[in-house]
């Protein structure tokens, strides 16, 4: 067909003209169609449920005869399929039509708020239950989990093309063995609660898998040594590795022998578990570069003493150049505690979470920096919510921070006398050397959201005039007032100024002034 037939209109003397469009060629506007046909199967939710919406071709295609003939006769644009509630099955029947043999793109997308299950999710697998050997994604999300158990036990048979797979349930449920297990090509799989039996994983680049089963060590490694060039991998795992041998029947010697795996791509690791040992163990045999972003989480009350530098070199190797950390403390009254480490770019973070009443003092040994250390440490910023620790306490984890020259506070309801107790006094050192106090470098103190109780703020001048006792002599001091209407104690500023080279107080809370607060709202 020429230019002229594809969008010829009559003008205002009845001759006929091309419009702009029709000046584009047929290769360069398959591309404009494929672009918008895939940026919109890739953007599907569930805000855009209309029926108008849910195929982008068909829209395309209702523009112009021309377009129309041109869309028919291009397969390829009708091998997305985004399939809701309100996708009808005559709709499905004709896209699978349409696109003859071509590879299929599918992704079904509900709403897990809808008060019942709805039967014809399973109308909707039925339809392309044969056409499994043309898929290359297939996406399930946003449905309730009666919903997708129905949808997903339709597909059985094999996904010889299938690269990419993610499901996703909003609340755990068993997968049935979806694909035969067999998709030699799969590259790329997200699960996030629905449960699938481990996989033959091979050559894989991404792997995310959430409140997953828990494989045997060897299995895992297995698994990973035959994906080398792998760059995304996150697990959530439930259960022991040992109870995983235990069900499956296996015994020791039927484990796959566990070897160190490198994974020199490896962008993204994140681990969680409730068993800190199957946590150790999986660290322990994996080898990855220092620009991998880390992610670490232990759950539960059985955390046991680990030098997780020790146990993973190559998470040795990233902490060693840390110089920026950042300690999180946060108690839930008697519920649960978190102790988070973090460096200031967040490309590492290792997180401890405590579910029972009264263990501070216990998970203090096992926690923080009683798990690593960091050598190159320089600036400390301690976030403390309702994490009451006696002196002591503090102290033992200000004594992990030797090297440090700068540190920021930012402690709410945690019993900041003890901490600057714990910064002023001198503890039992090691190996019967005379008691020394904590951060001997420390030279840089910034204070935010301090509670600004006279007895805390005496108590914060005190310790830093011992430390000036001490020879250790701060070089500046930043407090970070919460009072703008109230102006910070003169005493407690006088006496930091006899001792600290540079003392600086700002404030950052609303003014009651009526003139300042009309400003603050009308910026």
């Amino acid at each position: 067909m020429t230019t002229d037939e594809k969008l010829a209109v009559p003008n205002g003397s009845g001759a006929v003209t091309s419009t702009p469009i029709a000046l584009v060629p047929d290769d360069i506007l398959h591309q404009v169609f494929m672009l918008v046909v895939a940026e919109a199967w890739e953007g599907r939710g569930t805000l855009s449920t209309h029926p108008w919406n849910n195929m982008t071709c068909l829209a395309i295609s209702h523009i112009c005869r021309y377009w129309r003939r041109f869309t028919l006769a291009s397969p390829q644009l009708w091998s997305y399929l985004s399939i809701t509630l309100y996708s009808g099955i005559d709709q499905l029947e004709t896209y699978i039509k349409r696109s003859q043999g071509m590879p299929l793109y599918v992704k079904y997308t509900g709403s897990a708020n809808v008060a019942m299950p709805n039967p014809s999710w399973g109308q909707k697998g039925v339809v392309l239950v044969d056409q499994s050997y043309r898929f290359v994604e297939f996406h399930v999300s946003e449905m309730r989990r009666e919903d997708i158990s129905a949808l997903l036990s339709f597909f059985r048979k094999p996904a010889p093309l299938l690269r990419r797979l993610y499901l996703h349930a909003p609340v755990q449920l068993l997968g049935p063995s979806i694909f035969a297990r067999d998709m030699p090509a799969l590259r790329h799989i997200e699960l996030s609660g629905v449960l699938l039996a481990w996989l033959p994983y091979r050559n894989m680049d991404t792997m995310i898998l959430k409140d997953q089963l828990t494989p045997t060590l060897g299995k895992l490694l297995s698994a990973l040594k035959d994906c080398p060039k792998l760059t995304v991998l996150k697990l959530g795992l439930l259960g022991a590795m040992g109870n995983a041998a235990i069900m499956g029947g296996m015994t020791v010697a039927g484990d796959p022998q566990a070897e160190t795996v490198h994974l020199p791509e490896l962008r993204e690791l994140s681990l969680s578990s409730m068993a800190p040992v199957d946590m150790a163990n999986i660290l322990r045999h994996l080898v990855f570069s220092k620009t991998t972003t880390l992610d670490l989480k232990f759950y539960g009350h059985n955390n046991l003493p680990l030098e997780l530098a020790t146990e993973c070199p190559s998470l040795g190797a990233i902490a060693t150049v840390q110089e920026n950390i950042i300690l999180e403390l946060i108690g839930a009254l008697e519920w649960s505690t978190h102790i988070v480490l973090r460096s200031a770019d967040n490309k590492l973070r290792i997180e401890w979470e405590w579910y029972e009443a009264g263990g501070l003092p216990e998970i203090l040994d096992t926690a923080g920096f009683s798990a690593i250390s960091f050598p190159a440490l320089k600036h400390l910023t301690i976030i403390a919510n309702s994490f009451r620790l006696q002196e002591a306490q503090w102290r033992q984890i200000l004594a992990r921070a030797p090297t440090a020259t700068a540190m920021e506070l930012n402690i709410r309801d945690s019993m900041v006398p003890e901490l600057f107790a714990a910064l002023s006094r001198a503890g039992g050192a090691e190996g019967g050397d005379a008691p020394q106090l904590v951060c001997p470098k420390l030279t840089h103190l910034k204070l935010s959201r301090l509670e600004e109780h006279m007895t805390i703020l005496r108590g914060m001048a005190e310790a830093i005039e011992r430390r000036a006792l001490h020879d250790l002599r701060l070089h500046a001091i930043d407090i970070i007032s919460r009072k703008a209407r109230k102006r910070f104690p003169r005493e407690i500023e006088t006496r930091l100024r006899r001792c600290v080279s540079s003392v600086t107080v700002k404030y950052d809370g609303p003014s009651m002034d009526f003139g300042s607060l009309s400003a603050q709202l009308y910026e």
